[in-house]
């Protein structure tokens, strides 16, 4: 469950083409020294500005704020396991 303060803040994600989504951003010197923003999965740089996004676009993309949201089985079914074919 996500806390109520976060719902006011906004974050920048950007186009990752390595990864190829868009991808949550971060911001670090680049080898010349010019700020630059980069894909938090695989560190590579990313051109253009960000986009800002509320927490809940970017929960769409797959983040998620606190504790993991739970798993379901693995079978697809969401029934929590034990849904193979019983004979």
């Amino acid at each position: 469950m996500r806390d109520s303060s976060i719902d006011g803040t906004s974050f920048p994600i950007g186009r990752c083409e390595r990864c190829g989504k868009s991808v949550l951003t971060y911001v670090a010197l680049a080898s010349d020294g010019a700020e630059r923003r980069f894909c938090t999965h695989c560190d590579a740089p990313l051109d253009g500005e960000p986009e800002w996004v509320s927490a809940e676009e970017l929960e769409s993309l797959g983040y998620y704020f606190g504790s993991r949201p739970p798993v379901a089985g693995g079978c697809g079914c969401g029934a929590g396991g034990g849904c193979s074919r019983k004979n």
